[in-house]
């Protein structure tokens, strides 16, 4: 039945766009596929990639029919960090530049976004591409997804937001033994830290992702988009605050025609 209702989905509610370089762009309905296109490369970040990301995701951010946006990479690998191969030595000894100019936007056009963004991981996610999966709200991966994170074996440091996301979730002493230790995560231990949120046999990924994206894009928009900004606060604030905010959000949702229309049906249905 979910494979049929896959196939409904891709016949009758697909658009694909090509206005990009590096990126293709398919809406499924309500769900929005940006899927990085450097196969050859292990879709490795070049300058092009990361300004269409980040374009991109701020777009879809915009519209209005647009509710959920799927994040995956096309060929072996989701995304191998920076491409080394197009920026040079002197360009190199300026990485705070492309982190500022280049990354971050990705990060933080994720993270502002009123849409959640779910990362289908397959293959390898190294460096500043392990980063993306990570910044996305929900991670799915192949078990055969590795998520790499080895700054301090070309002596460098975590970046694109990868210091952050690994020390909230794993703490600082983890964090430490991670980054110093060069170490890689299979998906399964990535799941079981809570890095992600599930691993999937690498045949079904795509599948399951996809069925989970559909459940997501039928829920009110106002709420996920709430409940993105809720999340996010609480990671930051305290007890009271977070008590004051949820209480916010709950009287602005308790005003909304869609609480109405839900409590209504609720009650006709006792």
């Amino acid at each position: 039945m979910l494979a049929l209702c896959l196939l409904v989905l891709v016949f009758f509610g697909f658009t694909h766009n090509t206005m990009y370089t590096f990126l293709i762009l398919e809406k499924t309905n309500a769900i929005a596929t940006l899927s990085l296109n450097r196969p050859e490369r292990y879709n490795a970040l070049n300058k092009g990639l990361c300004e269409e990301i980040a374009s991109a995701i701020q777009d879809l951010s915009k519209d209005e029919s647009t509710n959920v946006i799927r994040l995956k990479g096309l060929g072996k690998g989701f995304c191998a960090g920076l491409d080394l191969f197009e920026v040079d030595i002197e360009e190199l000894k300026q990485a705070g530049k492309i982190v500022r100019e280049l990354f971050n936007p990705i990060v933080f056009a994720i993270k502002n976004s009123p849409k959640p963004v779910v990362a289908e991981v397959s293959g390898v996610a190294a460096g500043a591409g392990c980063s993306l999966a990570l910044a996305c709200d929900i991670v799915f991966a192949s078990h055969k997804a590795l998520f790499s994170l080895p700054f301090l074996k070309i002596s460098l440091l975590p970046d694109t937001g990868a210091s952050y996301f690994i020390v909230k979730q794993l703490g600082y002493k983890k964090a430490f033994e991670m980054f110093a230790g060069n170490k890689s995560l299979t998906a399964l231990e990535a799941e079981s830290c809570g890095l992600i949120n599930r691993t999937c046999d690498e045949n079904t990924l795509e599948e399951q992702c996809m069925a989970y994206c559909i459940g997501l894009s039928q829920l009110n928009p106002e709420s996920t988009k709430a409940l993105k900004q809720l999340l996010q606060s609480a990671e930051t604030k305290t007890l009271s605050e977070t008590l004051d905010l949820e209480a916010y959000y709950q009287d602005k949702a308790a005003k909304s025609p869609a609480f109405e229309a839900a409590i209504t049906l609720f009650k006709a249905l006792k």
